[in-house]
């Protein structure tokens, strides 16, 4: 911890050391200050649409994962209060009615049954939406990257494939079902923690070509990261797109992209953009990317 000096009014050499922590000088103690009133925060949990039941006023959460953190790590009872999204922008302050869950287990087909009065529109999306696109990684740093783009406001995380992928993967093949609900447990989780309104889309791996194509139609504004190359730095060229609603910036595999996918790109009009003097890794690239991005435009 920093130590602060306050010099004494009546001698030049009558000093003391303040600690942050307790402030006192020659006995006096300083005042505390006001650091205004404090909101406890209530636990949120998204739901699919179908659970909640608007004739009667209740919500059905059937995910064992958040059955086991409501009851086991929580530890909320019947007349406790909770917040629910329906994952469309809306949130459901509810109070715990009933739970078929023991703290010791959680089995198949349990259910808490939560009871609300109305719905309203939920905030924490970012004012400009937003889309990353990184290759497919190793599995701890997909999901980091995963989680972090989630808390920054992502609205869409696309994964690539590239020439320089380090995880090959063929487009071809559907993504397992196992993996897919993983990346869509650890988003769910980091829209909860972060406070979301939505959830964002992790779509399918797609091949780089398909994916400049689609990027083509949705997106007014489309970066690509250049390691060492003379193009715009990022910061020039995102406070540059001001006013523009939908951005997407695609972030190159460890070796980067290729001339051929460089030149593919810039056919559907993406612009090349420098991240800085080093070179990251892809998850940091993205998540420095998106970092700057938020700071710049979201209001």
């Amino acid at each position: 911890m920093t130590a602060n000096f306050a010099i004494s009014s009546s001698s030049m050499y009558g000093f003391a050391w303040i600690s942050s922590a307790r402030l006192y000088h020659r006995g006096a103690r300083a005042q505390r200050p006001d650091c205004g009133r404090f909101t406890m925060r209530r636990s949120r949990f998204f739901v699919e649409p179908s659970c909640i039941d608007q004739e009667n006023k209740t919500i059905r959460i059937e995910d064992a994962n958040q059955i086991r953190q409501i009851v086991t790590v929580l530890r909320l009872r019947p007349g406790d209060a909770l917040d629910v999204l329906d994952g469309k922008g809306n949130i459901y302050p509810c109070t715990l009615q009933s739970s078929s869950a023991s703290k010791g287990k959680i089995r198949a087909g349990d259910q808490i049954i939560c009871q609300f009065e109305s719905a309203s529109p939920a905030g924490g999306e970012a004012s400009v939406r937003f889309s990353v696109a990184l290759p497919v990684l190793r599995s701890a740093r997909f999901e980091w990257a995963l989680e972090k783009l989630t808390e920054l406001g992502a609205a869409e995380i696309i994964p690539i494939i590239l020439d320089r992928s380090v995880i090959t993967y063929d487009a071809e093949e559907k993504l397992s079902a196992t993996k897919f609900q993983r990346w869509h447990s650890i988003v769910r989780e980091a829209s909860e923690q972060s406070e979301r309104a939505l959830i964002p889309d992790v779509v399918s791996p797609e091949k780089f070509s398909d994916f400049v194509k689609r990027q083509e139609l949705v997106a007014a504004t489309k970066f690509i990261g250049a390691e060492r190359a003379d193009a715009q730095p990022i910061n020039d060229a995102i406070s540059s797109t001001s006013g523009t609603k939908n951005i997407c910036i695609a972030i190159g595999a460890e070796g980067g992209f290729t001339d051929e996918e460089f030149a593919l790109s810039f056919t559907h009009g993406f612009t090349p953009i420098s991240l800085g003097k080093r070179i990251l890794r892809a998850e940091t690239a993205a998540v420095y990317a998106a970092s700057v991005l938020v700071s710049r435009l979201d209001k």
